[in-house]
C-alpha cells in the first residue's frame, strides 16, 4: 500500500508526536499530521468512517464500513502494520493497552464481535437487536457500550465474560453514547429532545440533563471533566456548558457550521473542523475565542465522533475531510 509523504510547513519530515489523525472522505486517504505541519499519507481501500486509538500506544485502529477489513497504523510512522478481514459492514473498533481482544461493531450481522490477536480467532458473537454504530470501552468498568440505529436503547456488554449485560431504555433515539475521561460517567445524546444525558457508569442513573439545543449533531466532555462542548447541523454556532456550574452555558457564534468537537489532552484547546471553510479551528478553553488552527484543503462536511487520546493526539473519526 502506498504511502504518500507531504510536508505542508517543513522541508523534510520528522517522525514526531502526531497532533492529528483525520480520514478524508472521497480521497480514501488517513492523514498523520505532528506539530509542525508534515503529514504522512496513507493510501487506503475505502474511506474510513470510524478511527481509534488505542490509549497509551501509538497505534490507531481504522475500519470503512464499505469495506470488511481492520486496519491498524502506527500514528508516528503513518506505517500500516496490519490489515485483517473482519465481519460485514464494520461500524466501528476499539482494543484496550495490552489487550488482546479487538472489538468489532458489525452492522450487517447486528452483532459484536470479539477478534483474539495475532491469529485474529474469533470469539463467539454477541448478538444485538439491531446495527451498532459505535463503541465505547471502559477498562474500568469493564463494560463495552454500543448503541444501535434508529433506536432508543444502548447494550451494555461484559468484557470479561463476553456477553450482552442488558439493555438500557432511552427517552429518546440516541445519537451518540460514550464514557468521559475517568469513566466515572456515560454519556448519551438525544438529539430529538435537544438533550445530553449523564449517566452514573455504575448504576446508569441519571446524574444531569444538559441542554443541546436544536439539530445536535456532536458532543464532546473535556478529559479534566469540566467542559461539554456541542456542535450542530445547519447552524453556526457551538455551546460550552461548564460543568461545575449547571446553570452556565456560553452559545459561540461560529463563522461556520461546525463538526464534532474535540479536546487537546490537557484540557486547554478545544479542535472544531469549519464545514466549507477548508479550516481547522481551536477556541482556547475558559474565553473559548475563535481562531483559526490550521487550514485543510478539503472543507470538513460530514460529522463524526471523535475519540479521544491520553497525549496531545487528536483522533476525528467519520468523515473529517482534509489535509492538514
Amino acid at each position: 500500500m502506498k504511502i504518500m509523504i507531504m510536508l505542508l510547513m517543513c522541508t523534510s519530515l520528522v517522525y514526531a508526536q502526531r497532533d492529528l489523525t483525520v480520514s478524508a472522505k472521497g480521497t480514501e486517504q488517513l492523514h498523520f499530521v505532528d506539530v509542525n505541519g508534515n503529514t504522512v499519507i496513507q493510501e487506503m481501500e475505502g474511506a474510513i468512517d470510524w478511527l481509534y486509538h488505542i490509549a497509551g500506544t501509538d497505534d490507531v485502529l481504522a475500519v470503512a464500513s464499505t469495506m470488511n477489513y481492520l486496519f491498524q497504523f502506527n500514528s508516528d510512522t503513518g506505517i500500516q502494520n496490519f490489515r485483517l478481514p473482519v465481519c460485514d459492514h464494520p461500524n466501528a473498533a476499539v482494543q484496550a493497552r495490552k489487550s488482546n481482544t479487538v472489538w468489532v461493531a458489525c452492522g450487517m450481522g447486528h452483532e459484536i464481535r470479539a477478534y483474539y490477536l495475532p491469529n485474529f480467532d474469533l470469539a463467539t458473537p454477541v448478538g444485538l437487536a439491531g446495527e451498532p454504530l459505535s463503541l465505547s470501552l471502559s477498562s474500568k468498568h469493564n463494560k463495552l457500550v454500543t448503541h444501535l440505529a434508529g433506536q432508543n436503547k444502548l447494550a451494555v456488554i461484559d468484557v470479561s465474560q463476553e456477553s450482552l449485560s442488558f439493555y438500557l431504555g432511552m427517552p429518546g433515539v440516541i445519537g451518540s453514547v460514550f464514557y468521559g475521561h475517568d469513566e466515572e460517567y456515560l454519556w448519551v445524546t438525544l438529539p430529538e429532545l435537544n438533550q445530553v444525558r449523564q449517566l452514573d457508569a455504575n448504576g446508569y442513573g441519571t446524574v444531569n440533563t444538559w441542554a443541546t439545543g436544536e439539530h445536535l449533531v456532536g458532543a464532546a466532555v473535556s478529559p479534566d471533566g469540566r467542559w461539554l462542548a456541542l456542535s450542530h447541523e445547519g447552524e453556526g454556532d457551538v455551546w460550552i456548558h461548564d460543568l461545575n456550574d449547571q446553570g452556565d452555558v456560553q452559545v459561540l457564534d461560529a463563522p461556520h457550521e461546525m463538526s464534532w468537537p474535540v479536546f487537546s489532552a490537557d484540557s486547554s484547546q478545544l479542535f472544531l473542523g469549519a464545514i466549507g471553510d477548508d479550516a481547522l479551528w481551536v477556541l482556547t478553553t475558559g474565553d473559548f475565542e475563535f481562531s483559526t488552527a490550521k487550514t485543510v484543503l478539503h472543507g470538513p462536511s460530514v460529522p463524526g465522533q471523535a475519540a479521544y487520546r491520553d497525549d496531545p493526539f487528536l483522533i476525528f473519526e467519520d468523515d473529517f475531510e482534509g489535509d492538514l
